[in-house]
């Protein structure tokens, strides 16, 4: 079994370890100490941060609920939550980019924006520098049914010359404002 994320979610006992956390959280008035508590008493041998990123994605979710029904199958981080573009907002920088045959977007997050522009462009290359996130973002487009981007995970002045751009016809850069550490 993987414990690395998202893809431990996407199994049978992930996937009822994250059902369960969002309940015990609703049960518990989000109080993080009684759900993990409870958490590895009812899923014994799980390393400890999996409790911990299952309660962060199932609080992200509660977040995300008015960016649209298909966030409560979506995984994100609390930073991916907080530092997203609402969907009206996402929608309007998009509109710019109506018509474009490819756009490059720089900065993938979990895939709010992405989304916004897959519906006005015929292709989208995202490039996330975030494993964990590149994985997210793409299981939260798939969720979303949206086919039309590829995501790339590495930095982009280490992907970007490696990619084909001479069909990119707009740009789009959306960078965390946060610094870690």
């Amino acid at each position: 079994m993987t414990t690395e994320f998202p893809d431990f979610w996407l199994q049978s006992n992930g996937a009822e370890l994250l059902v369960r956390t969002t309940t015990l959280l609703a049960q518990y008035n989000n109080d993080t100490l009684r759900v993990i508590t409870r958490l590895r008493t009812e899923f014994p041998g799980l390393p400890p941060h999996i409790y911990a990123k299952t309660v962060e994605c199932s609080l992200a979710r509660l977040k995300a609920r008015p960016y649209g029904h298909w966030t409560e199958h979506g995984f994100f981080t609390r930073q991916s939550v907080e530092q997203a573009t609402s969907p009206a907002i996402a929608r309007h920088h998009a509109t710019r980019f109506s018509g474009c045959e490819c756009v490059l977007e720089i900065c993938t997050g979990a895939g709010f924006d992405t989304a916004a522009l897959a519906a006005r462009a015929q292709r989208v290359i995202s490039i996330e520098a975030d494993p964990e996130l590149a994985t997210m973002a793409r299981h939260n487009l798939a969720v979303q049914n949206i086919h039309n981007v590829e995501i790339v995970c590495g930095r982009a002045e280490d992907v970007i010359p490696t990619l084909d751009i001479s069909s990119v016809d707009g740009l789009w850069a959306d960078p965390s404002r946060r610094i870690e550490g």
